[in-house]
């Protein structure tokens, strides 16, 4: 599957490849609010299938989502 890039997912992209941090989907939302959550959601998951980011299960909370400019790995304590 080739995924478009369009203006809505480029914002997203955006958004994480300038975060210090993964996000989960509010707090991209909340920095995006003229999306709507559900096209964030939708966007997330056609990144993570093409492999363009990271999703990430820290504990019993939301997934977080990142943008790995270079691979590395997160450690729970």
């Amino acid at each position: 599957m080739t995924l478009r890039l369009t203006k809505k997912r480029q914002q997203i992209l955006d958004v994480l490849k300038s975060a210090d941090e993964a996000l989960t989907a509010a707090e991209i939302h909340a920095a995006l609010p003229e999306l709507d959550l559900s096209t964030i959601y939708r966007s997330l998951d056609a990144f993570v299938s093409e492999k363009l980011i990271k999703k990430i299960h820290l504990d019993d909370t939301e997934a977080r989502f990142e943008h790995q400019a270079e691979p590395h790995h997160h450690a729970i304590c």
